[in-house]
């Protein structure tokens, strides 16, 4: 039986496929990795180039951190008007 297999490659049909079907796999991993490698160069290059537009504007603050302090500040001054003073209390 191995004399056919071996040397004549009787019956061997679905090791081949099953070959090729790992050298097609093989094939597509690269595929997807060079296209993997382009995609993050491209989405670095955006980046630096967003980073650099950003840049001059990072001083200000953003839109949702400005209506945040500004909350803060408002809850802070509505407390402190609530709150009883120091010297009406060491009076009583």
């Amino acid at each position: 039986g191995g004399e056919l297999v071996y040397k004549y490659g009787a019956n061997i049909e679905k090791v081949a496929d099953m070959s090729s079907d790992g050298d097609d796999a093989k094939e597509e991993i690269e595929e997807a990795e060079e296209k993997n490698e382009e995609l993050t160069t491209k989405l670095e290059e955006l980046q630096a180039k967003y980073d650099e537009s950003v840049g001059s504007k990072e001083e200000a603050p953003k839109p949702a951190e400005t209506s945040v302090v500004e909350e803060e500040k408002k809850e802070e001054v509505a407390s402190n008007e609530t709150a009883p003073s120091s010297e009406t209390n060491s009076s009583n």
